[in-house]
């Protein structure tokens, strides 16, 4: 898994699967559950492009532009900053 300044964290449990992200407004993120015996399951999908076109350089964003953003998924369903 590769990201552009985003941190992704995906956390199980017996009756969950909640993801969680942090980063600026790019790329695109998609993650998906496959268990034997069933069809793909979206587990957590955003698409961040950030309507000003601009994402801010690692380190600036907390002193200056504030632009990061704080998603949550829990089962596939968006929780937070949705």
């Amino acid at each position: 898994m590769e990201s552009v300044d985003n941190w992704l964290s995906v956390k199980t449990s017996k009756d969950s699967v909640t993801v969680s992200r942090t980063g600026n407004a790019y790329p695109d993120m998609e993650v998906v559950q496959y268990q034997p015996g069933h069809g793909a399951k979206w587990i957590a999908k955003d698409a961040m492009a950030h309507t000003s076109g601009y994402d801010a350089p690692d380190g600036l964003d907390g002193l200056f532009y504030k632009d990061r953003d704080h998603r949550t998924w829990v089962n596939g369903t968006c929780t937070r900053d949705c």
